[in-house]
């Protein structure tokens, strides 16, 4: 099934401070969809978000309870996204760190 083209949410590093939270939130309500499709999306979506900032991470933490009830669905096109987005919620920034 081919999703529809969306355009990607902003990045969370400052640069479009308005629309930031925009993607955050969209992120969170494609993961609760009943649609595999879009939780998929909102996986992929997370995952960019995610990989460089640590804002969007703090912004999305509430995502990981869906992202771990992803990983029990026996599909591998479910599991790599979800499992790639758990991994960038994961991470710690050096600075952040006592």
């Amino acid at each position: 099934m081919e999703l529809e083209s969306t355009p990607p949410p902003p990045p969370c590093d400052g640069t479009e401070i308005e629309a930031r939270p925009v993607a955050v939130r969209r992120s969170m309500e494609l993961l609760q969809m009943d649609d595999p499709d879009l939780k998929i999306q909102a996986a992929r979506e997370i995952r960019r978000l995610t990989k460089n900032s640590h804002r969007c991470r703090r912004q999305l933490r509430q995502a990981v309870a869906p992202l771990v009830s992803m990983l029990r669905v026996d599909s591998p096109e479910s599991n790599e996204p979800a499992l790639l987005a758990l991994l960038n919620l994961a991470v710690q920034d050096e600075k952040y760190v006592n």
